[in-house]
């Protein structure tokens, strides 16, 4: 009786360790099935249960490229845009997660936003970390303001009519949408082609001139309030804005050429806000 208790015993403990051992066995597998990420980043792969003897590879090296592979983990950096298959080969069994590599970018290149509306825009696959942030920047803050940023993403708002150039700075690489903000006579501001807003008028929104040659435009102004002008460009052009005309009733605003190109130049009132936009063309 005691000699079968023991077999019993011995019975029960073997069967205890071939259940462990397959158990064990069964658990092996990667932590991810399937990796989407922006092209530049790196990302991490896990084989879960498996000791160090294990082999990596990638189906196509010139999209996602194994780098420091280092036992049942290893790291895998999108060369460029593409599909490949990661592979973990251990105890005669493959292992396999796909990876899909996508250019960074913003998920628009040009948005039309009225005036007092908000949008937020989002650069696509970056992979954020503290060694690697996102900066935002506008280079018209009279035409497009920054509000909020959280992440990947930015929140703008448009503030007066005009033209403005949103851009995301990452990993050294600049990535931009240009907003376009319409001008409308009920909300005190003028889109460029237009000529004049209840207080702001203009002769012409367009001013032509050659590479270092000079223009001058008299800004009408119907108010007792101050005008204040920017240009997103100083490459472009110069400008300068001489005292009250008496005569012509007018402000008058001496532009420069400096570069050959297009630009703008947006002269603001201090009284309402209202906005006007000249469009440059320099030859």
């Amino acid at each position: 009786m005691k000699r079968l208790k023991k077999l019993a015993g011995i019975f029960l403990i073997f069967s205890l360790i071939v259940g462990v051992s397959c158990t064990a066995a069964a658990a092996v597998k990667l932590d991810q099935k399937k990796i989407t990420t922006g092209v530049g980043e790196t990302e991490r792969l896990w084989l879960n249960g498996a000791s160090d003897n294990v082999k990596w590879s990638s189906s196509n090296p010139k999209v996602a490229k194994i780098v420091r592979p280092n036992g049942n983990t290893t790291e895998i950096t999108a060369k460029k845009a593409g599909t490949a298959v990661i592979r973990a080969r251990y105890n005669k069994k493959t292992y396999s997660c796909k990876i899909v590599c996508k250019k960074i970018a913003l998920n628009a290149s040009s948005v039309t936003l009225k005036k007092g509306k908000s949008k937020t825009l989002k650069l696509k696959y970056a992979k954020l970390t503290k060694s690697h942030m996102i900066t935002w920047r506008t280079d018209n803050t009279s035409v497009l303001s920054i509000t909020a940023t959280s992440g990947n993403k930015v929140t703008v708002r448009a503030r007066g009519a005009g033209k403005a150039k949103l851009t995301a700075t990452y990993r050294g690489k600049k990535y931009k949408c240009v907003f376009t903000v319409p001008g409308s006579s009920g909300s005190g501001s003028s889109e460029s082609g237009a000529t004049s807003t209840s207080l702001l008028s203009v002769s012409s929104a367009t001013v032509k001139l050659s590479v270092g040659s000079s223009k001058t435009v008299d800004i009408h102004y119907k108010a007792l309030g101050d005008l204040s002008y920017r240009y997103p460009d100083a490459s472009k052009l110069s400008a300068s804005m001489g005292s009250w005309n008496q005569s012509k009733e007018a402000f008058p605003l001496t532009i420069t050429g400096k570069s050959a190109g297009e630009t703008t130049i947006t002269i603001k009132e201090s009284t309402k806000g209202e906005s006007i936009t000249l469009k440059v063309i320099i030859s």
